[in-house]
């Protein structure tokens, strides 16, 4: 079932579970997902702070932290996925600061806690038979830099490594997270977790993957979505029991045999994010689930409120009454309503709030102000507060005063993973983007002892570390201007 086109969907992946899921992945061919665990303490205790599945094991948190709610010293992960490997000769690759340690099958091969080896690549190698394997990453983090990258291939058939690539999580728009248990009570651990685009389907006398029992099975799927304030109906239509909470709070509770039957209730929520959760369960014969969310409020239930006049000007209004909350991991802010040609002015993050000023005709972008930076952001991925009708601003064009750098002829190589772009030549300057391993760069300058590249990559200007970046053999660093 299509979530109505006037909810703006976001993954947050906010998942509070009492048990440790594993994630099928079916072979190498396919991305590996790890559900990960992190603590605000270096020993894993007590609950975690934050549950999430990430596409790939390869950060760089510089002076930082993964999150918000977590402090940027003293905190801990643990990572786990079940994979369907080939028979083969493996070996593991880890490079960490501070502490890691890597298990499969609950079998240790890597250990740096004792040791405390700290930025080093280290290898463990294993022989393991054709199937299903348990690894597991543990991680700890004192002061100073934090960063992972782990990376394994069968060395049996050629693969090398180690590949330490960044892989964006899956923060795409409308998906939801799947757990699949072969049980109708959704207990034990999921034969698979999977990102979807929409809650339920029909199997008829199937099941939505092949690791399922054709009846007497259960699936949960979660989401977090920025809804503006409305009043919403939602729909659950079940063969057989279904059950809905919205923020924890249980609003449809159907769990029983039956034939297709639709069940609503209808909720008045505020502006901001939402946490959505979808339970099922099959007994036996057909089994369907569709669900639906709708706005109701035909005053609200745009994304964005419209004004009837508009303006050709592109000096717009400094003060409305309205702010966003951006609602997805991180955002481009661009100088054009363009994601192909608008130039990337700076990033934010999700759950900053920032003042509206305008918007494009079509309703798809909205301008912002972020700390004195005019730009615009897709209307897709934030939630309207204290929303007002807003002027409009027709073809719009560049509100940057920005003067146009000029690169020099040399490049720089990020090395040995992906690094940081900040806003500034230290690590006391915000993380803006990220420059991906192996990828090159072009270079705009230099801080006066050569410790720091300003570059531009993919529209985005900013520094980038010379410990982590190596320029070109043979650069004359001394022709490249110092520009901070």
């Amino acid at each position: 079932m299509k979530i109505s086109r006037y909810i703006t969907m976001t993954l947050a992946l906010l998942l509070s579970l009492s048990i440790i899921p594993f994630v099928q992945a079916d072979g190498q061919s396919q991305q590996t997902l790890w559900v990960g665990q992190y603590y605000n303490n270096t020993s894993r205790a007590g609950s975690p702070v934050l549950t999430r599945i990430d596409n790939t094991l390869n950060f760089d948190w510089g002076q930082g932290s993964p999150n918000q709610n977590i402090a940027n010293d003293n905190f801990s992960a643990q990572w786990r996925a079940n994979v369907n490997l080939s028979a083969g000769s493996y070996r593991f690759w880890v490079r960490a600061d501070d502490q890691v340690r890597v298990l499969v099958d609950g079998n240790e091969i890597i250990n740096s806690f004792a040791t405390n080896v700290v930025d080093q690549v280290l290898t463990g190698d294993i022989t393991l038979t054709g199937g299903n394997h348990i690894l597991e990453v543990e991680y700890r983090e004192y002061i100073g830099a934090a960063f992972l990258s782990f990376d394994y291939a069968n060395l049996s058939i050629g693969e090398t490594g180690p590949d330490f690539e960044q892989i964006t999580p899956p923060t795409s728009l409308g998906t939801w997270v799947a757990y699949y248990y072969p049980n109708t009570d959704l207990t034990g651990n999921p034969v698979a977790i999977i990102g979807v685009p929409t809650v339920g389907g029909n199997w008829g006398a199937g099941t939505p993957v092949a690791a399922l029992p054709n009846d007497l099975w259960s699936a949960r799927w979660e989401t977090t979505i920025a809804l503006n304030a409305n009043t919403y109906r939602f729909s659950a239509k079940a063969d057989d029991g279904v059950r809905v909470y919205v923020d924890g709070n249980l609003i449809i509770d159907e769990w029983h045999v039956a034939s297709p039957i639709t069940y609503t209730q209808t909720r008045t929520l505020t502006a901001g994010l939402h946490r959505i959760v979808v339970e099922y369960y099959e007994s036996g014969g057909a089994a369907s689930l569709e669900f639906d969310l709708v706005g109701l409020s035909s005053s609200t239930v745009s994304n964005i409120p419209t004004v009837n006049t508009t303006t050709n000007t592109n000096t717009p209004p400094v003060v409305t009454n309205s702010t966003v909350t951006i609602a997805t991991g991180r955002l481009n802010v661009r100088d054009i309503p363009n994601p192909f040609t608008g130039q990337v002015l700076t990033r934010v993050t999700e759950g900053d709030i920032y003042p509206v000023i305008a918007r494009n005709t079509s309703n798809t972008w909205v301008q912002i102000n972020v700390n004195g930076t005019v730009g615009w952001v897709n209307a897709s991925y934030v939630a309207f507060n204290n929303a007002t009708a807003l002027p409009v601003i027709q073809n719009p064009t560049s509100t940057s005063n920005t003067t146009p750098i000029t690169a020099t002829q040399y490049t720089v190589t990020a090395t040995p993973f992906t690094v940081n772009i900040r806003s500034g030549p230290g690590t006391n300057f915000d993380d803006i983007a990220n420059f991906s391993v192996r990828d090159t760069a072009q270079v705009i300058g230099r801080n006066a002892d050569s410790t720091w590249w300003q570059i531009r990559y993919e529209g985005i200007v900013g520094w980038v570390s010379a410990r982590y970046a190596r320029i070109e053999t043979g650069a004359n660093i001394a022709s490249i201007p110092v520009t901070e």
